[in-house]
């Protein structure tokens, strides 16, 4: 999971139009103490998040030492800070030692890598937010409380015992501190903003989306959410996740739903949506979508939904009859507001009788042709089979909690669609319904790993005669109601 949000904020805090933007210091000539994350195009934040403060060191240290983490208010690193949180490395070795660690962690799920700073737990106990932090010998990271979580293991205090303050709207300032070893001396400071945030949901999966994805974000100049959400740190593929920690820091930069905040409240979200391979259990439909159909906020202007105008990133294919290899790139184009069905591309192959509902290889050098514009029409030769390619939008719904914080179960979509294709005459001769739920195959050669996507469909047509027709397709909820703007139509020829 993840999304975009705008890279310079402005909103009025105290009566005063402010524009905030990044600013970084360090006086580490020798570039061990490194400020990776937050990076610095991901320094504005939805307010009270919590966030990583990770270095990854530009080549291992063999006694790192000890790091604090501190965070002012302001644009300076001055007066007492709102947060400290220190490593507590073994003297002799300069890293964390493993018996600080709570690897029985119940909340935690281990995927390879138990030094994440969640899991510190001496000195000062485990719910202690001041000791947060841990150093190895090729990155450092620290957990910093920002108020999302704060009545989830911790007591939220700081070293005094007192109860800490919610990070809300306005300018901070971060400065990592090295105390000992190789890092003794060095610091490293950089600006951060908490406040509004416009964000663009979708899956980071498959690279090519992924690219695409990003390549939008930064054009339109949107937030990127490529930086991990705290509670979930993975170095390479070895990784650590505490679903409880990440998902609600990740919903409050969808919709933030917290009390006591100063602007970022549930009616100041922005939201975009790029609708692509969105699995029924993606954080991007459980977690993202789920949060604006909770808010009822998904069918709201300030919620925009997007798709690819050909149904993929890129196409590639071998056109019938010439054999040439055709390469066409998509466009990410505006689901208007309120329309809830897209038919976006037809590809006309032939018939073989085979069953291909809902299952598309990319880049499948069976030949056909492709029309990806069918409200003008399109053309079948007698023995060709049509394959129709869509999508529908998300639709307000109740939701069930699901098994974390901030997870939600969707309990209603545009499930099927179904299609009245009518002669000449308006007689029906093919009436049905088809399921929405395309899976592609992305790796030909394992056909079993399918990708599916809940708000996408592929359906084969064949129709029994040469004539001219009209193909009528409607969107169908759940329990088989017609979806308001869920309706499309358009010719069809069948050839003798």
């Amino acid at each position: 999971m993840r999304r975009l949000r705008v890279l310079l904020l402005t909103f009025v805090l105290a009566g005063l139009p402010l524009l905030l933007a990044a600013c970084n210091e360090s006086d580490d000539g020798g570039g061990q103490l490194v400020l990776s994350v937050p990076s610095d195009t991901e320094t504005i934040f939805g307010e009270k998040r919590d966030f990583y403060v990770i270095g990854y060191f530009n080549e291992p240290l063999a006694h790192p030492g000890d790091v604090r983490v501190e965070l002012y208010a302001g644009d300076k690193a001055e007066g007492a800070p709102l947060r400290v949180v220190t490593s507590s490395v073994d003297p002799d070795t300069g890293l964390t030692p493993e018996s600080a660690l709570r690897t029985d962690y119940p909340e935690g799920l281990d995927r390879g890598l138990s030094m994440v700073p969640d899991l510190v737990m001496e000195p000062g106990g485990f719910d202690f937010p001041g000791n947060k932090c841990v150093v190895t010998t090729t990155y450092y990271a620290a957990l910093v409380l920002g108020g999302a979580t704060k009545d989830f293991d911790t007591d939220y205090l700081d070293a005094a015992g007192q109860p800490m303050a919610d990070l809300t709207a306005g300018t901070y300032t971060l400065k990592v501190s090295g105390l000992s070893g190789a890092l003794e001396g060095k610091t490293a400071v950089k600006r951060l903003t908490f406040g509004l945030t416009h964000a663009m949901l979708g899956r980071f999966s498959p690279t090519a989306h992924r690219d695409r994805l990003v390549a939008y974000g930064r054009e339109k100049g949107y937030r990127l959410y490529l930086d991990p959400f705290p509670g979930i740190l993975y170095i390479g593929s070895s990784g650590y996740e505490i679903n409880n920690r990440w998902r609600p820091n990740n919903a409050i930069e969808v919709v933030n739903t917290l009390s006591g905040n100063l602007v970022d409240t549930v009616s100041a979200a922005q939201n975009d949506i790029l609708l692509y391979n969105v699995s029924p259990t993606s954080a991007t439909q459980m977690t993202e979508t789920g949060t604006l159909v909770f808010t009822d906020m998904l069918d709201d202007p300030a919620t925009s939904l997007h798709y690819y105008d050909i149904g993929e990133p890129g196409l590639s294919y071998v056109e019938a009859g010439s054999s040439e290899v055709v390469v066409l790139e998509g466009s990410i184009t505006d689901l208007a507001f309120g329309d809830r069905l897209a038919l976006y591309r037809a590809e006309v192959l032939e018939g073989d009788g085979a069953d291909r509902d809902n299952l598309y290889t990319p880049g499948d050098p069976t030949p056909r042709l492709v029309d990806t514009d069918v409200s003008d029409g399109v053309v079948l030769g007698s023995g060709q089979e049509l394959d129709l390619f869509g999508l529908c939008a998300p639709i307000p719904s109740a939701t069930q909690p699901g098994e974390y914080h901030n997870q939600y179960v969707v309990t209603n979509r545009v499930a099927a669609i179904h299609y009245i294709v009518r002669d000449g005459d308006g007689a029906a001769v093919l009436d049905t319904t088809r399921e929405v739920n395309l899976g592609r195959i992305y790796d030909a050669s394992q056909p079993e790993r399918v990708s599916r996507s809940i708000y996408e469909f592929k359906h084969d047509l064949a129709l029994p005669a040469a004539g001219s027709y009209v193909v009528h397709a409607s969107g169908l909820d759940v329990d088989g109601a017609l979806v308001d703007g869920a309706a499309e139509s358009f010719p069809l020829t069948v050839g003798p």
